[in-house]
């Protein structure tokens, strides 16, 4: 996860979860009861797109018109209308004309969310936010690098403004980001993940759940977000690329923006033990991601900011 740089503190919160799955388990009940009980079951997520170079049948969306046209076939297929992307090549013309697209494919109505992975310097960011207002952009995740160039970015733009960095104290200090998007794991597992969020709702700081993860954490989000009143923007979601998972039955794919909680003992999903023996050797010889490889360059890294 990149919501925390304590890897001793990711693994305990596996482990956390783990033990919520088994104690649901044993009690019979899914664990959204054992949280207090679902205030909503089906769950919002966002639909995601971004410039993706061709992988066999997937991506192939480098232009603004292709990006667009994959979000348009996603609103007809599936009744999508919550959409979220990264548009990372350093161009910012680029990224204007592709938000100015897809509002206009997409119509007024669509739910538009960025996010920059702190890809520009604060002066091409004012430059950016300030052609994209008009569009009505539901929040921007991380445009600058740090809390402090987002504080004197909220000056010059009205568009919220999200983070993984799960720095409270900072933003209630700063006055900004709006909201947190962050991983259960990273933040130490359920129990501190349900504090946080309770000190995000006493600092009026919204929140909503991070994207790229398997089917086990995926519960995890499904049955917090259904128990917790004050989680009410969709969270991300990668569910159409993924190729995989760990789970019988996986990946969770939403229709009409939302998934159903699963209704099962614990977090209602059963581990499929042959996919989990061959992800993990896949990840095992080919290790991470990188959000720092450039596929066009496979000889450079990118570095921050990109414009």
């Amino acid at each position: 996860a990149n919501t925390g740089e304590n890897a001793a503190q990711v693994a305990f919160g596996a482990v956390e979860i783990a033990l919520w799955d088994i104690r649901g388990k044993e009690f019979g009940l899914p664990l959204h009861m054992l949280l207090g009980g679902a205030v909503r079951r089906d769950i919002a997520f966002t639909e995601y797109f971004s410039f993706r170079p061709r992988q066999g049948e997937a991506g192939g969306e480098m232009t603004p018109e292709a990006v667009a046209d994959y979000c348009q076939r996603m609103a007809e297929e599936y009744g999508a209308t919550m959409f979220e992307g990264k548009l990372i090549l350093g161009d910012p013309l680029l990224e204007i004309d592709t938000v100015r697209l897809l509002r206009e494919r997409l119509g007024r109505r669509a739910m538009l969310r960025l996010d920059s992975n702190m890809q520009w310097s604060l002066t091409t960011a004012r430059r950016i936010l300030r052609e994209i207002e008009p569009f009505d952009i539901r929040n921007y995740e991380d445009p600058v690098a740090s809390f402090e160039e987002m504080a004197a970015l909220r000056q010059h733009s009205a568009i919220p403004f999200s983070t993984h960095v799960p720095d409270l104290r900072r933003a209630v200090a700063l006055g900004v980001p709006d909201y947190f998007v962050c991983n259960f794991a990273a933040l130490g597992g359920l129990a501190r993940t349900l504090k946080f969020v309770a000190a995000c709702e006493a600092m009026g700081k919204g929140f909503w759940c991070y994207s790229n993860d398997l089917g086990i954490m995926t519960a995890a989000y499904l049955h917090v977000v259904a128990a917790t009143p004050w989680i009410t923007e969709p969270s991300q979601s990668l569910f159409r690329w993924q190729i995989g998972d760990v789970i019988e039955g996986g990946p969770f794919r939403q229709v009409k923006d939302t998934v159903r909680v699963p209704e099962g003992p614990g977090l209602g999903v059963t581990l499929d033990r042959a996919a989990l023996e061959r992800w993990s050797r896949h990840f095992a010889e080919n290790g991470p991601m990188s959000h720092f490889h450039d596929p066009a360059r496979p000889g450079r890294h990118r570095r921050l900011p990109l414009g």
